[in-house]
């Protein structure tokens, strides 16, 4: 989530370093009785799902020197960037390269800002369970697509711009760190683990760790009271 407050971080430059590491380090073949060496391409593709489909788009964004080689790059359900990293690419021609999947009531593919292409899937679930590829309807070669994103993606995509991406950059890492400090402090592993979260018992054990401001209490009964919205269908399914 450093991403929405911070450009080009650590992981991003990582993933960029590797597959220039990995493109560089192919071979060169001979030829011609051993007169001529030249190195052959194979098909290279970048993949990742979510945070791991952002490192694959930036990797192919801002890799040096291997635009050329990529294939296609397919990210799924990946969020963006921020606007100034979008603006500081050098060669835009790799856009049409990339594919960006996201499931119709996509939330986290549709953060920050986006220049590549997207396809909307089909999907099971809701709301933010669909983040989980597995609820993806698949048909026998393909995805199976929808016109559009569903009216709860846009009003959930509003709701978190309203709380949290409209808001300034120091905000925005203070409110990520709190969301963070209930993640730590209730040990969610999964999103389903947010539907045993209490909005009073999740507030009053951050209360535990550090004071908070009125806007800060407002801000975590919010995002608590909108995780546990976005992932009742699991507590649904679990009953049954």
């Amino acid at each position: 989530m450093q991403m929405t407050y911070m450009s080009h971080l650590p992981c991003q430059k990582m993933a960029a370093e590797y597959a220039e590491e990995i493109i560089d380090g192919i071979e060169e073949k001979s030829f011609w009785f051993g007169f001529v060496h030249k190195k052959v391409y194979p098909k290279i593709y970048l993949a990742g799902h979510s945070k791991g489909g952002n490192l694959a788009m930036y990797a192919a964004l801002f890799g040096k020197g291997i635009q050329e080689h990529i294939t296609s790059v397919f990210a799924f359900d990946a969020p963006g960037f921020r606007l100034d990293v979008w603006n500081s690419i050098k060669d835009r021609s790799i856009l049409e390269k990339i594919t960006n999947y996201k499931p119709k009531d996509s939330i986290i593919g549709c953060l920050l800002e986006h220049q590549e292409t997207a396809k909307i899937v089909d999907a099971t679930d809701f709301g933010l369970t669909q983040h989980d590829a597995f609820s993806w309807s698949i048909g026998p070669k393909d995805f199976n697509y929808v016109q559009s994103l569903t009216k709860q993606s846009e009003e959930a995509l509003a709701y978190i711009d309203k709380i949290l991406m409209s808001k300034e950059d120091v905000d925005k890492k203070t409110y990520i760190d709190l969301i963070f400090s209930v993640i730590d402090k209730f040990d969610v592993k999964q999103l389903s683990d947010f539907n045993d979260i209490g909005i009073r018992k999740g507030i009053s054990g951050i209360l535990e760790l550090r004071q908070l401001s009125g806007e800060e209490i407002k801000f975590l009964f919010e995002v608590i009271s909108f995780l546990r919205s976005q992932t009742s269908s699991l507590l649904k399914q679990a009953k049954k």
